[in-house]
């Protein structure tokens, strides 16, 4: 057996709230690097603008997932690409 924590068991719900606060700062700087960077993407020319766009993609595999990719796997993936 493996434990590998630094959150104690009592602590689980306080840890998932600052977790996913920092996740949504990431993905409010990856929309920023994005719009900044247009030579690597068409999203658009604001952070804004590049937020519109991955939530309208998202909306859309919501609706209509695209080979087994919903939006769950939409954000995995772009979480990943990012880290590379």
């Amino acid at each position: 057996m493996v434990l590998d924590s630094v959150v104690g068991p009592w602590d689980w719900y306080d840890f998932d709230v600052v977790q996913s606060q920092a996740l949504l700062r990431k993905r409010d700087t990856f929309f920023a690097w994005t719009a900044a960077h247009p030579d690597c993407s068409a999203l658009g020319g604001s952070a804004e603008a590049v937020r519109r766009t991955y939530l309208r993609v998202r909306e859309g595999l919501t609706a209509q997932p695209v080979a087994g990719c919903g939006p769950a796997e939409f954000d995995r993936r772009r979480g990943s690409t990012c880290s590379r």
